[in-house]
């Protein structure tokens, strides 16, 4: 896995983004569904978030930890 300094602004898919964040699928797609401020980020292009959409999670989320 990569390390926070090493995580790059690129396009992900959900399944990608949940291993960077260390949770399952699932949780990490309740954690967008139940975020009030992740109603800023417009749905995922079938499974892959676009790289703005990866900047404004890693906003509202945090970096992932290391």
């Amino acid at each position: 896995m990569e390390s926070s300094a090493e995580i790059k602004v690129k396009a992900y898919t959900k399944g990608q983004l949940a291993a960077i964040y260390q949770v399952s699928r699932r949780t990490f797609m309740r954690w967008v569904k139940r975020n009030p401020r992740a109603k800023e980020i417009e749905p995922p292009d079938g499974y892959i978030y676009t790289p703005c959409q990866v900047a404004k999670i890693f906003e509202i989320f945090g970096l992932p930890p290391s």
